[in-house]
């Protein structure tokens, strides 16, 4: 008899390394193309997409079949998975080695663990996400032996603030994965139109994020989290049962990223990385407002609302 809880865990474990996955090649693939090596993001972009599609699955099958998303747990806190941000394009290729190596074991093992249980499309799903590790290991040990280029010759503009920088950006990942499990969970209650307005939350915390990589990748540098991974000092994604529970877990992380945000704009010197990091502030201010007065966002919402049944349509239908 099937035990529908043991083939959630496997399908959550499956679920945080793809996520990892997915920010850790965005990342990479932004510092790319900030350093002027399109040709070389364009080749991580397939897999990428391919990562963002199979975890949407996972998520969706994961709630469909009653059960909760685990985007971190006791054994593994949300640091323990922040991705890894190369500052040059041997330490990027070995830390995309690494990932994929890990990958690899987690899918394997939870391959195993799910086959012949009698859920197909969990099988499927996590066969799915392990088929493209091997080709795209491969690709990145043929890049690292090929000698790759130097970084730019960049210098930290930041000073004292690179750690706030850093910081808003390990924060604008809880949020933005967050925000996409509750984007789920609130479609699968059968609120359409709160499910977009979540879904565009998470999306609006990419962008963010995007703008905070680019500040560094225009410098010629990259951001780090390692710092922020070594402290344990953030607290991670937390996923609510309910729409009431989701739309509370969503204002703390509105309010965290906020007040983060306004400690970094506080730190820098009245210069272009001031001013996106006070736009931020701003931005999850509005948001959490939305959120404590609980009602349906209107045109005042900030930044257009996409469409959450199109999102579907395109990576999970």
């Amino acid at each position: 008899m099937t035990r529908r809880g043991d083939i959630h865990d496997h399908l959550n474990a499956v679920l945080r390394r793809d996520l990892t996955a997915v920010n850790q090649y965005f990342f990479h693939i932004l510092v790319m193309r900030a350093w002027g090596d399109s040709e070389t993001a364009r080749d991580i972009v397939a897999v990428n997409n391919a990562d963002v599609r199979n975890a949407m699955r996972v998520l969706d099958h994961i709630i469909a079949t009653r059960g909760r998303p685990e985007l971190c747990t006791v054994d593994e806190p949300f640091t323990h998975r922040l991705p890894v941000i190369g500052g040059s394009y041997a330490a990027m290729f070995d830390a995309d080695l690494a990932l994929e190596g890990r990958l690899s074991e987690a899918f394997g093992a939870a391959r195993a663990a799910v086959s012949n249980r009698g859920d197909d499309a969990a099988e499927a799903l996590v066969a799915d996400a392990l088929s493209r590790r091997r080709p795209h290991a491969q690709w990145l040990e043929g890049k690292r032996r090929a000698a790759p280029p130097p970084a730019p010759d960049g210098a930290p503009l930041f000073g004292d603030a690179t750690e706030h920088l850093n910081r808003l950006l390990a924060e604008l990942v809880v949020a933005l994965e967050q925000a996409l499990a509750h984007a789920f969970v609130i479609w699968h209650a059968n609120d359409e139109e709160r499910a977009s307005a979540v879904w565009t939350a998470s999306f609006d915390a990419m962008m963010h994020g995007k703008a905070i990589v680019d500040l560094f990748g225009a410098a010629g540098t990259a951001p780090s989290l390692a710092a922020v991974a070594a402290s344990d000092s953030i607290e991670g994604p937390r996923i609510g049962g309910t729409v009431a529970e989701a739309l509370a877990l969503e204002r703390d992380v509105a309010d965290r990223c906020g007040a983060s945000a306004e400690v970094a704009a506080a730190s820098l010197d009245g210069n272009d990385a001031a001013m996106i990091c006070r736009e931020i502030a701003a931005y999850y201010a509005r948001l959490a407002d939305w959120l404590r007065a609980g009602a349906t966002p209107a045109n005042a919402y900030p930044g257009a609302v996409r469409s959450f049944r199109a999102l579907r349509e395109k990576y999970v239908d």
